[in-house]
């Protein structure tokens, strides 16, 4: 078990991108940071903020309830009347659906399918809206894997996941109605069931044998870019798998601080976690990270930039914060002693001191 102290503090300054809708926190589109960021005004209107925080807003009558970003830029937007509009990267509007009885919204990697759903149903179109499958039960999740047009939709009642595939029939996993995710190719389907995590293969819906399932509080689960690693966060803790065999690779726990939300990065090296008012970046290798404060959930992260975005904990903006740059602080402590000077020589410190 192994358990770090911050070693930044905070970030107190911060950009602000405007107001959110407080209804719509969860609307801070996941794949938008790098390019721009997608965000909901008081009013339910959809705004692209840039990199430079430039704000361009996307022109729809009907209040938005959720956004996503397709991997070409592209924004989809889900209002409140249940139409899906669509926008260009240069906020052009390209398309839009009919209302209908629709709650939520998925959308595949380069926009080629999209699932909308309510409470008792989900339905996947395809880019010209037209209905390609439909599933039914209670309290639909739906996701999409990260590099192919794979989706999996985890039911409440009756516990199952369906995985669609495209050109092939769905199957389903029964008995399954906990965290789940898939893995980038969407060759392989995870789930928590019964305090553990197991895999099954998509293709045949067939449980993997070789996988080891993997005890300990589970709410979300992520997978690295290549497949290779799986994030499994939840309650105080953060445990790093091997995506092919589940065998434990880190463990690292956040005392005093309930996960509420968990991102992985690309590299499968670095996460990003909030909850209690406090979001914090890790790093999965040594367990150093950089901790802010005043931080309401969603949270997102751009990479490459070092940048989190997140609402501000009164409502009234949204706030960007850079990641430090300087060199992370370490903290030794030598028990029982008083320091009375210290010293580097090459890559060693040199301590003055006696012993109390």
């Amino acid at each position: 078990m192994k358990s770090t102290s911050p070693l930044i503090s905070e970030r107190r300054t911060s950009t602000r991108l405007g107001a959110p809708a407080r209804a719509a926190a969860e609307a801070v589109s996941r794949g938008a940071v790098v390019h721009a960021l997608n965000t909901l005004d008081f009013g339910g209107k959809a705004r692209l903020v840039a990199n430079d925080d430039t704000v361009s807003p996307l022109e729809h009558e009907t209040p938005a309830s959720a956004l996503e970003s397709s991997s070409d830029g592209r924004s989809w937007i889900l209002t409140n009347s249940g139409e899906i509009v669509v926008f260009s990267a240069q906020g052009k509007l390209l398309r839009a659906t009919v209302s209908g009885p629709w709650q939520s919204m998925a959308v595949a990697p380069i926009g080629e399918f999209v699932v909308r759903s309510n409470d008792r149903a989900v339905e996947i179109l395809d880019q010209g809206f037209r209905p390609v499958q439909t599933f039914t039960g209670q309290s639909p999740r739906a996701c999409w894997a990260d590099a192919a047009p794979v989706a999996a939709i985890s039911w409440a009642t009756p516990r199952r996941i369906d995985i669609f595939q495209k050109g092939q029939n769905p199957r389903s996993v029964e008995g399954v109605s906990g965290p789940f995710a898939l893995s980038p190719d969407g060759a392989f389907l995870v789930a928590g069931s019964d305090g553990k995590i197991f895999r099954w293969n998509t293709a045949t819906g067939q449980k993997d044998p070789a996988f080891e399932p993997r005890l300990g509080p589970c709410r979300f689960l992520r997978f690295s870019a290549d497949g290779s690693r799986l994030m499994c966060a939840g309650g105080t803790e953060i445990r790093l798998l091997d995506g092919n065999k589940g065998r434990g690779l880190q463990f690292w726990m956040t005392p005093g601080t309930t996960i509420e939300g968990a991102e992985l990065a690309a590299d499968g090296r670095r996460c990003l976690t909030w909850g209690d008012g406090i979001a914090q970046l890790w790093d999965l290798e040594t367990g150093d990270h950089v901790l802010f404060r005043g931080v309401v959930g969603p949270v997102r992260a751009d990479w490459q930039s070092g940048a989190i975005v997140h609402p501000s904990m009164s409502g009234e903006s949204w706030e960007k914060r850079l990641v430090p740059r300087e060199p992370m602080p370490r903290k030794h402590q030598l028990e029982g002693w008083n320091i009375q000077g210290l010293a580097c020589e090459g890559h060693q410190w040199l301590v003055r001191g006696n012993r109390r």
